[in-house]
């Protein structure tokens, strides 16, 4: 039976966290405007209460309950032009609701789902502190910064994007010169699904905070998505007594992988100004076991002198994150 130890919400990802000792079976349904989440064989931990809600968290009230000896309810009253996205499961012991703002065109959450793996979701807007003056941190910026230039193809048609950012939580990824590779591409990434959803394409993202997300779970977000394509965004390294190493590059397993591989890259190459290290075939875990045409981007190395300086701009990452979702858009098309 899996206890409940806490409820949390991530102000930063606009989420609810639900910290379980073990894998837990959920339901969720709506109930007269709440969202609620049945955990079942569950228990309550002792000191499991709800979290503080404050003006801006996106709910107006989230309420915990022990029902009966095996089930553990959790409610929650969204506020008005909010839904609750699907049920994540970013690792065994973390489930996550996405606080999602409302789009004209959204549809109504769904009546019911069940289920004790991964979950989907669409992607969520989030605002990241900038770096502290002085320091080698990047800085982040809300939104990406959209200019008239190098503009946007619409897709020819209907499409599901997974976007994939690497790394999480308590796996950083490549640590140099003062940069996180998983703050970097998760950056990016929110940046091409922005751009993309301007575009009208669905996104869903593998990740959208810094929390731990398995390859294995990744893959499977990608196929109960019925994915159309599957992006893998990275930061490069090597040795930091390499520092004359830089560039972009990109991999593909497959012969669909490379077509879409190849348009990523050219997008790349018109539009930003990096060192070209061409679009290269590995079998990487996501790449192999996803059935979609698939892409791991490596959008620069930390390690490197010409591109630790570009990555840790905010400009320049805006750039990748735009030419990526170039590339991306002119492959569905």
């Amino acid at each position: 039976m899996a206890t409940l130890q806490s409820l949390s919400i991530d102000r930063s990802s606009n989420q609810l966290l639900l910290q379980v000792d073990q894998p837990a079976r959920y339901s969720t349904r709506e109930d007269n405007g709440d969202y609620v989440v049945t955990l079942s064989p569950a228990r309550l931990a002792p000191g499991a209460t709800p979290p503080a809600v404050y003006v801006g968290d996106r709910l107006r009230r989230v309420t915990v309950s022990q029902r009966g000896p095996q089930s553990v309810e959790v409610r929650l009253t969204p506020d008005a032009g909010v839904t609750i996205g699907e049920l994540q499961v970013p690792n065994l012991r973390l489930l996550a609701l996405p606080l999602q703002r409302q789009r004209q065109d959204a549809g109504p959450i769904s009546s019911s789902t069940t289920g004790s793996s991964s979950g989907i979701t669409g992607p969520i807007q989030v605002t990241l502190p900038p770096g502290r003056p002085g320091s080698t941190s990047p800085s982040f910026p809300s939104q990406p910064v959209f200019s008239p230039d190098f503009s946007l193809p619409s897709p020819s048609r209907r499409a599901v994007v997974v976007i994939d950012p690497g790394h999480g939580g308590p796996d950083p990824g490549a640590v140099g010169n003062g940069l996180k590779e998983t703050e970097i591409v998760l950056d990016i990434s929110r940046q091409v699904t922005a751009f993309l959803e301007g575009q009208g394409v669905q996104v869903v993202m593998t990740r959208n905070g810094e929390y731990d997300v398995d390859l294995q779970p990744r893959v499977d977000i990608a196929e109960r998505a019925n994915a159309t394509v599957f992006v893998s965004i990275h930061a490069n390294a090597i040795s930091l007594s390499r520092p004359e190493v830089n560039g972009f590059e990109i991999y593909h397993a497959s012969p669909s992988g490379q077509a879409l591989a190849s348009a990523i890259h050219r997008s790349v190459m018109q539009g930003v100004s990096i060192g070209d290290r061409g679009v290269r075939s590995a079998r990487f875990y996501v790449l192999r076991r996803t059935s979609m045409p698939a892409a791991l981007v490596e959008t620069g190395f930390i390690t490197g002198a010409q591109d630790k300086l570009k990555l840790a701009d905010p400009t320049f990452r805006t750039q990748m994150a735009r030419a990526i979702a170039r590339g991306i858009l002119q492959y569905l098309q």
